[in-house]
């Protein structure tokens, strides 16, 4: 029964974390292209910054899908060793998110 209580718990995590992952990817393809179109016209040093910046958040945005693909795979009793490492790279993408937006979208 306690088996049980746990899948649920490791079902809800991947689920609640592939949402947002998939609302993360959203509204950052949303900036990037806001970026873009008022890059467009920008300096050079602007589209390299901005390039930069997209590329942080692609690595980081992957580092986050890597994390919830271990912890679809890891085992029942392992899968919540996974979770701080998945938690580590949420922050990680929401303070780099964060830069992106407050940088670009002024």
């Amino acid at each position: 029964m306690v088996e049980h209580e746990e899948v649920s718990k490791k079902t809800a995590y991947e689920r609640n974390a592939e949402a947002k992952l998939d609302e993360t990817k959203a509204k950052i393809d949303t900036v990037k292209a806001q970026i873009k179109g008022a890059a467009a016209e920008g300096e050079i040093e602007v589209k390299q910054e901005l390039k930069k910046a997209e590329g942080q958040l692609d690595e980081y945005l992957a580092k986050a899908q890597r994390g919830i693909d271990r912890i679809k795979d890891a085992s029942e009793d392992a899968w919540e060793d996974v979770k701080d490492e998945v938690e580590e790279a949420w922050e990680d993408l929401s303070q780099a998110t964060k830069r992106v937006i407050e940088r670009f979208s002024k």
